[in-house]
């Protein structure tokens, strides 16, 4: 059998063995999966592409410093959600980014999130959603993309549109 999942990030089964939930599972040989969730999850490169992307993060991404955090800022997802999922305690990363208008930071935060989901909807095909959001949605949309997720970068972009009744140290 086939185990269909939606949750994504990583995962205890059995209570010992911990596996990651990507557009595959990751971390158990035996089990055969299939990712059915709402996120738009899935490489938008084929694999023998590597070089062409290697080439492009070489040119584009390590020479400019806080590309390059918000690149690790990403990864670093999947690092703590790991760390929390093995200890069994609930862990998050909060990243703030400051800076001046049109100075990059939602450029920064999109290519944060990047690292495990495409940060913009899919143009064509089954529409999906994305890990990357605005501080203008509901407080249960924002719960509702953090549920689940134990591993995968979020962006929630732009402070300034906040509900003034959405306290923050109750979202993180």
């Amino acid at each position: 059998p086939i185990m269909t999942y939606s949750n994504i990030g990583w995962r205890c089964l059995n209570n010992s063995t911990q596996v990651f939930c990507g557009p595959v599972i990751v971390g158990n040989k035996e089990c055969k999966s299939q990712y059915n969730g709402s996120y738009d999850i899935l490489p938008s490169k084929p694999c023998n592409k590597w070089k062409e992307l290697k080439q492009d993060f070489n040119k584009v991404i390590l020479p400019h410093t806080p590309a390059l955090f918000g690149f690790v800022a990403g990864l670093s997802a999947s690092v703590v959600g790991y760390i929390s999922c093995a200890k069994n305690y609930p862990m998050t990363l909060v990243v703030n980014i400051v800076g001046v208008t049109s100075s990059g930071k939602s450029t920064i935060g999109n290519l944060a999130v990047s690292t495990g989901c495409n940060p913009f909807p899919t143009i064509c095909g089954e529409p999906k959603e994305s890990l990357s959001r605005t501080m203008n949605s509901t407080k249960n949309a924002m719960y509702a993309v953090l549920n689940s997720n134990t591993g995968y970068p979020v962006l929630f972009d732009e402070l300034g549109c906040k509900d003034s009744e959405l306290d923050l140290v109750n979202l993180i």
